[in-house]
């Protein structure tokens, strides 16, 4: 049995699972805008900021069907964590269909609350910028660059870390919506879009 924080258990867990030698990541958008809680639970994580072309990540967004729940939903990007349970238990695979505006609006809420949770950290949080965008046109340099940051050059081989998934090529995930509507979209977020591309 474990005592203690849920911190606490997920080290054992994962120490049970892997063993001694184990690094531990999670991809949830919405954990950017707890990083002050997850920098108590665990103060020497270090945070990887992926963001990706708002306009794009909009647009993938109103094919999501955990985006589209929370937006036609009404539920705030901060106040996932308190709904996001509930909303499990309701799937049913359907939720009403989004606007390319309203999911904008909300990736540009959420980005920006990450922003504020970064500032708000302490000078000495480890984290780093990436670009998807350029982790999809420049993998080897990027993924060098997130090596180097967690301190794993001489501990991982690399050509098998640089892979582009498929089925996503390049070319389907750079600018999905004509360019005449990507501009127009772009000037509805472009100080953020000029901040976080």
């Amino acid at each position: 049995a474990v005592n203690g924080t849920i911190a606490d258990y997920t080290t054992a867990f994962f120490r049970y699972v892997y063993g001694g030698d184990y690094l531990f990541g999670d991809k949830t958008p919405h954990y950017g805008l707890n990083l002050d809680k997850i920098k108590k639970l665990w103060p020497e994580a270090k945070i990887i900021h992926i963001h990706r072309d708002g306009i794009d990540a909009a647009e993938s967004m109103t094919h999501h069907l955990g985006f589209r729940r929370l937006i036609s939903g009404g539920i705030a990007p901060e106040d996932v964590p308190e709904f996001w349970y509930q909303f499990r238990q309701e799937s049913n695979n359907e939720a009403p269909q989004i606007s390319l505006a309203s999911a904008l609006k909300y990736w540009e809420r959420t980005i920006l609350g990450i922003g504020e949770q970064l500032q708000s950290l302490t000078e000495d949080v480890d984290y780093i910028e990436v670009s998807y965008e350029e982790m999809l046109c420049n993998p080897e340099q990027e993924i060098r660059r997130v090596a180097q940051f967690l301190a794993l050059e001489g501990n991982i081989n690399l050509s098998n870390a640089i892979q582009i998934p498929r089925p996503f090529p390049e070319n389907r995930q750079i600018h999905k919506i004509p360019d005449v509507d990507y501009k127009e979209y772009y000037q509805k977020v472009s100080e953020v879009m000029e901040i976080y591309g």
